[in-house]
């Protein structure tokens, strides 16, 4: 897809004449008449021409990230967490990323970067490409291994979740390194390499068998003999212009330093590790240097260096740092003494004063937005023919392969051919072609007859791209994400809380255990590798919570009790959806060009989940028996749109929907949301809670059965005898187990032959029980937006 939209410049005059002046060596170049969501593309062209490593500058982070995204092999370099204090317990998340991405510059022949102009500040190490390879054949003892683990700035930790981090077991290293997705487990024969094996960082259990494996570092500062020792003598040398405080702080990093223990934000100390220092531009060989708005960049790059000035002298008046350590960042003198050794193409809207760069060759690359669509499928294909008449290269860019096939199916009902075949190189001239990649918009050149259409364009609003590298596991990973005070559910022992994480000393041994509170403050403490035996509890009413006896009786009656309440309960449910399954329910028609077109109007990305749910819905709509489903998915994640594709289903095939809902302020967000998500299509949507008069409910209630309303959200009001409906096709429940028994007692006889979908975000044991033995299906949304 990147290839199509930086081949799509092949056409234009002044693509190619960019290109022979950057062959030339012409420097600086000043592009102007394109916003920058365009010239990224001119970059991605001028790299693929040029065989050249391409560097992109913005103002910010986010402006980065989102050119990175967008352009398939560019690499993201996210800006260095400067710190002036010592921490232990940050998240190392950026630095290894950023680490990752270094490695990615150093080991990749050819590359695209994106960054945020700050980067262009730091210094860096000298450039050198560090690793550890081991193999079958490699001979390597224990204390080598953890000690070049540490040089490479990893963790040790009891259980190894995530990357910069290990851990040991007598004879077994597990390891995850940067620029690997899993951990590997090495285990040791002495000296010798008895096996390497990655593992599921979920279950901790060995996956596939390797015979090599690569560990590099996850920190910029590599802390090896010789930069320990000169780190240690500088600061020693310098303690004495401390205050008191401060030479005990720095005691303690001469300590750890010793022992080998890795001290988040030692960064701080770079100018006495390094005499030398790079800048990121020193990292690639011959760059273009694209800067993404110049005068935003140059700003950006200035106001910074004052920035950091100002935080050191606060810093250094305190008697915290030392002059010494100011040294971590260029002034934008001597970035601008290394730019003028490489070639810089600086891009502006405008024609205007470029700050800080003279140019020596100006380029007029002349692009517009393009119109939105709003959902308008007549307009688009029309367009579209329009286009290809006149020889235009059209290109479709979509993020949601699912929006992306009912496009296409659209354009085919309208008898527009548009292409869509992943192996094209470029886009012929009167073709159209719509793939998946996620673009945030599109534009227009009319000198050179190129249109990218984006679902920006075509929607009014592109879907939110959200990209994910792990996937999602259960709803407890790990002991990490209890809070103290969470309460828990212990297998065997009951409902306790949770005090937080202790460490104790058993056979020599310090260990980490989960320390919980019950009932008379007797204290359970759990290894953190039994984890799996603790819950988080989910019930509602926290507040009147009692907390069970250790050793007491109370839990297993209970346990007892809930278990004879259910058997009590099986014979009445069973025959209830026995009776359902025998009856006969209606059949929904399948989707028409309006269901396609509302589910296109969604402005986010539907997950891999709710897409699955969605279509398990649809599937039992259409079958003539009732429906009886149950959605579970956590809050937030996209249970409401499920029910509104479903609802808006029933209203296409002129049934009723109902959505029942505990509370008045539910109902009106339920409401809200209906009233926007319907607002271009014919559907009266009305809502019965106590918001409304009585007159108000009483003409709601008339409608509803004569068929004037379409769907009603209410409270348990909708449960009143006087609701009669005219032909009720749909209801949704959300969150059942706040209903009263009388209450549920009235669904039940709603139920008879109509299709059932419940909404819930904790289903309570007999709900979810139904679903396990198959009297309801359930549908799960397990990923987040």
């Amino acid at each position: 897809m990147s290839k199509l939209l930086s081949n799509l410049f092949e056409h234009s005059v002044e693509m190619n004449t960019l290109i022979q002046s950057i062959q030339e060596n012409i420097s600086p170049i000043l592009i102007h008449g394109s916003e920058h969501t365009v010239v990224k593309w001119v970059a991605e062209r001028v790299a693929a021409v040029n065989n050249r490593n391409v560097i992109l500058f913005f103002e910010d982070e986010h402006k980065a990230k989102l050119a990175a995204e967008e352009m398939e092999d560019a690499i993201f370099l996210p800006a260095r967490e400067m710190v002036w204090f010592d921490s232990y317990a940050h998240s190392n998340q950026v630095a290894i990323e950023r680490v990752e991405a270094l490695i990615e510059m150093m080991n990749t022949k050819q590359v695209i970067v994106c960054a945020s102009v700050q980067n262009l500040s730091y210094r860096y190490p000298k450039k050198k490409m560090d690793r550890l390879n081991i193999d079958m054949q490699s001979e390597i003892s224990m204390k080598t291994l953890q000690d070049k683990l540490f040089e490479f700035g990893y963790e040790r930790v009891e259980i190894v979740e995530s990357k910069g981090q290990y851990s040991i077991r007598g004879g077994i290293f597990d390891i995850f390194s940067t620029m690997h997705e899993s951990p590997y487990r090495i285990e040791l024969f002495g000296d010798e390499i008895d096996s390497i094996r990655a593992f599921d960082i979920e279950t901790q259990k060995s996956l596939s068998k390797y015979t090599q494996f690569s560990i590099f570092p996850c920190r910029e500062i590599l802390l090896d003999s010789q930069h320990i020792e000169r780190a240690i003598e500088k600061l020693e040398s310098l303690k004495s212009k401390y205050k008191q405080t401060k030479r005990q702080k720095i005691d303690e990093i001469i300590e750890h330093l010793h022992e080998k223990i890795y001290v988040d934000g030692v960064d701080k100390y770079f100018p006495l590790f390094f005499e030398q220092s790079d800048l990121l531009l020193d990292y690639l060989d011959n760059p273009v240097v694209f800067f993404m708005g110049n005068n935003q960049c140059v700003s950006r790059l200035k106001s910074y260096y004052e920035d950091y000035k100002r935080q050191f002298t606060d810093y250094f008046e305190r008697g915290e740092v030392i002059a010494e350590q100011f040294d971590r960042i260029y002034d934008f003198e001597a970035i601008r003494n290394a730019l003028s050794l490489n070639q810089i193409v600086v891009s502006e809207m405008l024609m205007k004063h470029t700050d800080g760069f003279v140019p020596q060759q100006i380029i007029k690359l002349s692009s517009r937005e393009m119109n939105k669509y709003y959902g308008k499928f007549d307009q688009i294909a029309l367009d579209i023919r329009k286009w290809k008449l006149k020889g235009y290269h059209i290109l479709i860019a979509f993020s949601n392969k699912e929006r992306l096939e009912r496009f296409l199916q659209t354009m085919e009902s309208l008898e527009v051919t548009i292409n869509s075949e992943q192996d094209f190189e470029r886009v012929m001239s009167g073709q159209a072609i719509a793939l998946y990649h996620p673009i945030q918009s599109g534009f227009y050149f009319d000198t050179f007859k190129a249109v990218v259409l984006t679902e920006t364009e075509l929607f009014g609003e592109g879907k939110k791209i959200s990209r994910k590298k792990v996937a999602q596991g259960k709803v407890i990973k790990a002991f990490s994400e209890l809070a103290v005070g969470d309460y828990v559910v212990h297998e065997s022992h009951g409902i306790a809380q949770y005090l937080g994480v202790e460490q104790m000393k058993i056979d020599q041994t310090r260990k980490d255990f989960l320390k919980l509170r019950y009932a008379q403050d007797d204290y359970l403490y759990i290894p953190v590798e039994s984890a799996g035996l603790v819950q988080k509890y989910m019930g509602t009413d926290k507040e009147k919570l009692k907390l069970n006896r250790l050793g007491g009786t109370e839990w297993k009656k209970t346990k007892s009790r809930a278990k004879k309440l259910i058997d009590d309960m099986t014979d009445e449910l069973i025959e209830l959806y026995a009776a359902r399954r025998t009856r006969r329910g209606y059949a929904f028609s399948s989707d028409n060009e309006w269901q396609r077109e509302f589910e296109a109007l969604f402005p986010y990305q539907e997950t891999r989940d709710q897409l699955k749910c969605i279509d398990e819905i649809k599937m039992d709509m259409e079958k003539p028996e009732p429906m009886e489903r149950l959605l579970c998915g956590d809050v937030g994640y996209g249970k409401t749109e499920v029910a509104l594709r479903a609802a808006f289903k029933a209203v296409m095939d002129s049934k009723q929907v109902a959505i029942l809902v505990p509370t008045t302020i539910l109902a009106q967000q339920h409401f809200n949301n209906m009233v926007e998500r319907f607002s271009k299509y014919p559907a009266n949507i009305q809502m019965i809670s106590r918001f409304k008069t009585k007159a108000e409910q009483t003409k709601i209630i008339k409608d509803i059965k004569a068929g004037i309303v379409d769907v009603v959200v209410g409270t348990h009001r909708l449960l009143s005898n006087d609701v009669v409906f005219k032909d009720l096709g749909l209801l949704v429940i959300d969150e059942e187990q706040r209903f009263g028994v009388k209450h549920k007692e009235k669904i039940k006889l709603m139920k008879e032959n109509i299709d059932v979908l419940t909404l819930t975000a904790t289903p309570i044991p007999r709900t979810l029980h139904m679903s396990m033995i198959g009297i309801r299906d359930m549908s799960v949304i397990e990923d987040p937006p």
